[in-house]
């Protein structure tokens, strides 16, 4: 399974809200499923914000499983890379990030 769609993300660095195809993100989903970050999305770094950040990206375009075994993969080849404490927008395709996730 590929997942080649196109997905916007919108982060804003003041406020700290994540936006996803539309849809606001909510830290709460993904800190049910792993608890990295009581604090929060972040990006820019290998942290624990970006990891629940990716966690929470991946949950809603793949689903909690699938999710739980690629999150720090996609946090570290996209989230980490961004610039911190800076607003981005940028369009991604899951494949293009998640080498094991391209080959299943």
């Amino acid at each position: 399974m590929t997942d080649t769609k196109q997905h916007r993300l919108a982060l804003y660095s003041i406020t700290r809200a994540v936006w996803l195809d539309g849809y606001q993100l909510n830290s709460k989903k993904s800190q049910l499923v792993i608890n990295h970050s009581p604090d929060g999305f972040a990006w820019g770094y290998g942290g624990s914000g970006p990891a629940q950040l990716a966690l929470a990206i991946l949950i809603e375009i793949i689903g909690e499983e699938q999710a739980k075994q690629h999150y720090q993969e996609f946090k570290n080849n996209l989230i980490a890379t961004l610039k911190i404490d800076e607003s981005h927008e940028i369009i991604f395709c899951l494949s293009d990030y998640l080498k094991k996730y391209e080959n299943k």
